[in-house]
């Protein structure tokens, strides 16, 4: 009897706990229906009348009032089940619900539990049945990505959720134990470079430096940061990076060392990534973590930020550039070098020119990019059903390879077929990634459509 109490008060508790539903266009039909079901026990064959009594208490407004005019129709749940939904169900909650698990990633702050909570909750929420390897899929695409790579290695073993978060836990406190703590080191203290050209007058006017970063000639310097750096690089507001579809590239040398550069015009910020950093000599790297987001909804991982040198034939700049782990090159400059320095691109002609010092202007060939992305196709016919998400076969012309990123051709969105970001491993030159058709018809693709691009 004791026992029967204490589930009854349980009971109770829960059902305080539930909002009220009124009717209005905001509110969430499948999660009222999920929480009253999960308080009730009720099945579709349900047809005790106590049910509905428990479901009226809780709808106000509008909604109660369709209650009471509908409540003789209302012989078993399932009747009253359907009826709602299609009195109060948004006819686009589905895409909307597709379309923000696809942009759901892990906050820099946010626990590994707490990600993983609210994306099975998400996907439950638009298909009920939703297998797990698909749910792990989402996990995978939006999880922090100093966890997915770890995580991957046991993908092909992972069958069940609970295994997803036994890894992913690990990964979570190894993180909490050693990175949290660990201070960012490239160099403790590598060589200062010699600068041999004079300032600018346009280039210093424009982009103002401290005494002591003042380019001498023949003198050997420390850069660091400027004030107005300091104060754009701990602001609240994330400066826009856009990468450009064609961005273009070209040979320069950052801190003395030649590298391929692409040049973004699409790009607010400059940016470099750490693993090309900490194989130039560097001063006065400042670190602080920070996440923006391209505009495919890529997470882009910042560590910090750095002031370089970049030379280009007998021209020298200066860019404060963020650093990335995760950035698709070696390095980009944006528009804050390409405004400052004056930068004219000429795609008809392709090159572009920059003013030296006696404002010349410096033309610069554009250069093929050494790197090689692959074109990601389907390897069968694919019907996708109606809201529907499926796990597909890719091929491309790689054999075998591991973490390659994955990055979807944005033709497809327009379709309402999305397709996660995600980063894959490919055995005998094939991969399976995740298709998710919105659509209320089925949506059919053929063999050999382009997917995406690997790299």
């Amino acid at each position: 009897m004791a026992d029967q109490t204490l589930l009854t008060k349980a009971r109770k508790a829960r059902f305080d706990d539930l909002p009220n539903f009124s009717g209005h266009p905001s509110e969430d039909v499948e999660r009222f229906l999920k929480c009253i079901k999960n308080i009730t026990k009720a099945n579709d064959e349900s047809s005790n009348h106590e049910i509905l009594e428990i479901v009226r208490g809780k709808l106000t407004q509008a909604a109660g009032l369709w209650f009471d005019n509908n409540e003789h129709t209302f012989k078993k749940w399932s009747d009253f089940e359907i009826q709602f939904r299609n009195r109060y169900a948004s006819t686009t909650i589905i895409h909307q619900k597709f379309n923000k698990l696809k942009q759901r990633t892990q906050l820099p702050d946010e626990s590994v539990s707490g990600y993983i909570d609210d994306v099975i909750n998400l996907c439950r929420e638009i298909d009920s049945s939703m297998s797990d390897s698909i749910i792990i899929q989402h996990l995978m695409s939006g999880i922090n990505p100093e966890f997915r790579k770890e995580i991957s290695r046991h993908e092909s073993g992972m069958n069940s959720l609970n295994e997803f978060l036994k890894y992913a836990k690990i990964e979570q406190d190894l993180y909490d134990t050693f990175e949290k703590t660990r201070q960012l080191s490239f160099e403790s203290q590598p060589p200062t470079f010699t600068i041999n050209q004079a300032p600018r007058p346009r280039f210093t006017q424009n982009f103002k430096q401290s005494d002591a970063y003042q380019p001498v000639e023949h003198k050997s310097i420390k850069p660091s940061f400027n004030s107005s750096f300091n104060r754009s690089f701990h602001s609240s507001s994330i400066p826009s990076f856009i990468p450009s579809t064609y961005p273009v590239y070209i040979k320069l040398n950052i801190n003395d060392q030649p590298v391929e550069t692409i040049i973004d015009t699409g790009s607010a910020i400059s940016i470099i990534h750490s693993t090309f950093l900490k194989t130039i000599p560097h001063q006065s790297f400042k670190y602080q973590v920070q996440q923006f987001r391209t505009a495919n909804s890529t997470p882009l991982n910042i560590i910090g930020g750095i002031k370089l040198k970049i030379n280009t034939k007998s021209i020298t700049t200066y860019i404060n550039a963020y650093v990335a782990t995760n950035l698709i090159t070696s390095m980009l400059l944006g528009n804050d070098w390409i405004n400052t320095n004056h930068v004219h691109l000429f795609g008809d002609k392709n090159d572009l020119t920059i003013p030296d010092q006696h404002d010349n202007r410096i033309t610069i060939p554009y250069v093929e990019p050494s790197s090689t992305n692959y074109s990601a196709l389907l390897v069968n016919q694919v019907s996708l059903p109606p809201n529907s998400q499926t796990l597909v076969d890719i091929t491309c012309r790689i054999h075998n390879a591991n973490n390659l990123m994955f990055e979807p051709k944005l033709n497809h969105a327009s379709k309402f077929i999305f397709i996660p970001n995600s980063l894959i491993n490919i055995q005998n030159s094939k991969a399976k990634i995740l298709l998710i058709n919105t659509n209320n018809h089925p949506q059919i693709l053929s063999k050999n459509t382009p997917i995406g691009t690997l790299y």
